[in-house]
């Protein structure tokens, strides 16, 4: 039989290969890198984040300006007094939103714009035209 080789008491286990775990450590000298990776991502985060929500409110605006400009032609067309489709534009359309009507010959053209302020103070215009044809009584 072969003798058993003596293992020093300081000498690193199998387990741990050349190094000698502290105690909490998990055995890898990463303390608080994570903590730092964390606290570099989230302001990046946070950037993403509100560029998305930005770009949110900004197609939402703009489908109500086409869905005011829409509806607003839809009434001058058939003859509608031009306060009444001008309001529905108001209703229908972003807050603050401008209603134009142009009526020349049997065409009626409606246009509804707003500016839109989103974080951090930009401001971002959106519009929309429609034309419709004038019907006839």
């Amino acid at each position: 039989m072969t003798p058993r080789a003596e293992r020093r008491p300081d000498a690193p286990g199998p387990r741990h290969r050349g190094r000698v775990a502290r105690r909490g450590d998990g055995g890898y000298g990463d303390g608080g890198s994570v903590t730092a990776e964390t606290a570099l991502a989230l302001p990046a985060l946070m950037v993403v984040l509100a560029a998305v929500l930005s770009a949110g409110q900004v197609l939402a605006a703009q489908l109500r300006c086409v869905d005011a400009a829409r509806a607003t032609a839809r009434l001058a067309a058939r003859g509608e007094p031009e306060p009444r489709s001008v309001a529905e534009g108001h209703r229908l359309g972003p807050p603050g939103s401008r209603v134009e009507v142009e009526v020349a010959g049997t065409a009626v053209t409606v246009r509804v714009s707003a500016r839109l302020t989103l974080p951090l103070g930009v401001e971002v215009p959106v519009e929309a035209d429609v034309a419709a044809e004038r019907e006839q009584p």
